[in-house]
């Protein structure tokens, strides 16, 4: 194994325990544009696209409860939906996850506008 590929797991582990460093690393969210409650829970206050840090072995590696944006989660190699918001809100009510490996709908969100794109 190589020096860069020793430092990129080692640097992958320690954000999986730290989602408020992954949320700024990947998708540039400054704290106030989420949140993290005490569960571990994580609420979104802007658009933004999940990157494939975000999905470990076809599932979310953490729990969405309310996204106040559009949520995507596409070509994250998902096999469940299990982790996704409870609630969408945003300007399009947007929830897209096409493009993945999904075997049931199981774990969708409860409350999402007329864009939900599976």
């Amino acid at each position: 194994m190589t020096f860069n590929s020793k430092y990129k797991q080692l640097t992958e582990s320690l954000m999986i325990n730290k989602p408020e460093l992954m949320l700024q690393a990947y998708c540039g969210l400054t704290p106030g544009q989420y949140e993290i409650l005490q569960d571990g829970t994580i609420n979104l206050f802007e658009r933004t696209c999940l990157t494939k840090y975000f999905a470990k072995n076809g599932k979310l590696i953490f729990k969405f409860g309310t996204y106040n944006g559009d949520f995507f989660c596409k070509r994250l190699g998902l096999t469940t939906l299990e982790g996704c918001p409870e609630i969408v809100t945003g300007l399009y009510n947007e929830f897209n996850c096409c493009y993945n490996n999904l075997t049931s709908l199981d774990g969708c969100p409860k409350q999402v506008g007329p864009n939900g794109f599976f």
